[in-house]
């Protein structure tokens, strides 16, 4: 958001994002992660029953007009009652420097013809080398 009288910038860099440690991943190694996640992302659930699965222990789930649900217990409780089917549309994919940490946006289409919405979703790489959801967000 800017204010009408004040000029934006024309570009605005931010330094890259490595682990607290400053180890970073060869470009080919983040790759290999960019595209686990984007394949994660087209095999994520298009239904309610499965989607619980992919969160870690304490993944969020944020939804329009309710507080986030906490938790795989929680997010699957948030979730059986949601009976509709979706499709995901990922529009883009990035991991950190250090590979442990990456996301996906895009869009989402509801079977039940409710208006679509838009995404985002943060992966966690586990130490098996997993990655799971710590955050969904559809608004």
């Amino acid at each position: 958001i800017s204010h009408p009288m004040v000029p934006r910038p024309a570009s605005v860099s931010s330094p890259p994002i490595a682990t607290v440690t400053g180890k970073r991943l060869s470009e080919p190694q983040i790759q290999r992660a960019r595209d686990a996640i984007r394949d994660l992302e087209q095999r994520f659930p298009t239904s309610a029953e499965t989607y619980p699965g992919r969160f870690d222990l304490q993944g969020r789930l944020y939804r329009n007009g309710s507080a986030p649900f906490i938790g795989q217990a929680a997010v699957t409780r948030a979730l059986s009652v949601n009976k509709d089917a979706f499709t995901w549309s990922t529009s883009a994919v990035d991991v950190s420097g250090a590979g442990d940490l990456g996301y996906a946006y895009g869009t989402v289409e509801f079977n039940s013809g409710q208006k679509p919405a838009s995404y985002l979703r943060i992966w966690k790489r586990l130490s098996s080398g997993e990655w799971k959801v710590v955050l969904d967000l559809i608004g």
